[in-house]
């Protein structure tokens, strides 16, 4: 009794926290591997619940098994989309051919895939803030897209028409990695953090994250490491061949505040510097973190 009790409890403070809007929105940026140029954040949510800010671990699953999701989920994509807008008008250009246009991944679960407003929801987001095509990005587990790749077919079809691109996270753990993947008119994948983390241990991984690189790079997908933590992990997810990298050694999730001055210093230092050089040959280490 007294667990079904506090089950309920906690269901109700969710329930208050979605009216109260005691959510928030951190961003952790992706960066470029060649220059370490900032191109774009994941949108990650914090439950503002005293006497701690909760992480996504402590409270989505009973987001999910209390049907909440599809609430959560339109919150955080349209407050994603309007921090994007926020945080480039805070930012000056960069002298890029698309003008250095950041963009914002929003994580996508599989319960979300039956909300019958979430079109509506992104289409919403991407209008109010006039944000041009591929500026939005949503990210689906692999292993969601496995269960529910007709879903998944969906969802991408539908995006397309509103110029919002997808991806798949945690790419490479599922045993249907590769062979369905070709399936879908994907935009990019974003391998799993296991990848990073056996560099350090098994030298076999080196390769097969070389050939998970070159596998996306073939089927023209954006291709981001996550998980990166030090300076040797980043180095070699660079000279593997993976384009994109995210991870505590570029930078944590931040408010929309610290996020924005992250940008600001990234490209104030992106044209004072000169051209990186290999990540290879610096083995002096150089300051990656902003």
């Amino acid at each position: 009794m007294a667990g079904e009790v506090g089950e309920l409890g906690r269901e109700a403070a969710l329930r208050a926290a979605l009216d109260n809007e005691e959510f928030a929105l951190h961003f952790q940026p992706i960066v470029r591997l060649g220059d370490r140029a900032v191109v774009g954040f994941e949108a990650l949510v914090r439950w503002l619940h005293p006497p701690a800010i909760q992480l996504p671990a402590a409270f989505l699953p009973e987001v999910e098994r209390h049907g909440l999701m599809p609430r959560l989920g339109q919150w955080v994509i349209e407050n994603a989309a309007t921090s994007l807008r926020q945080i480039e008008l805070s930012v000056p250009r960069r002298n890029e051919p698309d003008g250095g246009s950041l963009f914002m991944s929003v994580n996508i679960s599989a319960t979300q895939l039956d909300d019958p407003d979430l079109l509506r929801a992104i289409e919403r987001a991407v209008t109010v803030n006039r944000l041009a095509p591929g500026r939005l990005r949503l990210e689906v587990a692999e292993a969601d897209r496995v269960d529910r790749l007709d879903g998944v077919a969906r969802l991408i079809t539908s995006c397309a028409e509103l110029a919002v691109q997808v991806s798949i996270d945690h790419f490479g753990t599922g045993a249907n990695a590769l062979s369905s993947l070709y399936r879908l008119p994907l935009a990019g994948v974003k391998l799993a953090r296991t990848f990073a983390v056996d560099l350090a241990t098994y030298p076999r991984s080196a390769e097969v994250l070389r050939a998970l690189a070159r596998f996306a790079r073939q089927l023209s997908l954006g291709c981001v490491a996550c998980g990166l933590e030090d300076y040797r992990q980043a180095t070699l997810a660079r000279d593997l061949g993976v384009e994109f990298g995210q991870g505590h050694f570029f930078g944590t999730a931040m408010p929309l505040l610290v996020a924005s001055s992250f940008v600001r210093r990234s490209s104030e230092r992106a044209h004072a510097e000169p051209q990186v050089t290999p990540m290879a040959a610096m083995v002096a280490g150089p300051n990656f973190r902003a």
